[in-house]
C-alpha cells in the first residue's frame, strides 16, 4: 500500500472513531422519570464516567499502532 493510501486510511478511521466518540459524550446510563417513583429510592441517575473516553482513546491509540506494526 503507498504511503499516501495509508495516510488516508489513517484520517479516516480517525475521524470516524472521533465522530463517534463525540456522539457518546452526553450519553446517560440512566434517564429518570419526570415525576419520579415513589416505589423507587430517590437517587441520581447514573452517569457515565469520563474514564470511558479515556479507555476509549487508548484504545484507538492501541489500534492504530498494531494497524500500523501489521501493514509496514
Amino acid at each position: 500500500m503507498k504511503t499516501k493510501n495509508k495516510i488516508t486510511v489513517f484520517f479516516r478511521i480517525l475521524f470516524g472513531l472521533l465522530f463517534f466518540i463525540i456522539l457518546t459524550v452526553p450519553a446517560q446510563a440512566q434517564i429518570p422519570f419526570p415525576g419520579g417513583d415513589p416505589n423507587v429510592p430517590d437517587v441520581p441517575a447514573a452517569p457515565i464516567n469520563g474514564l470511558v473516553g479515556l479507555a476509549l482513546m487508548v484504545g484507538v491509540y492501541l489500534g492504530i499502532k498494531n494497524f500500523w506494526r501489521n501493514n509496514s
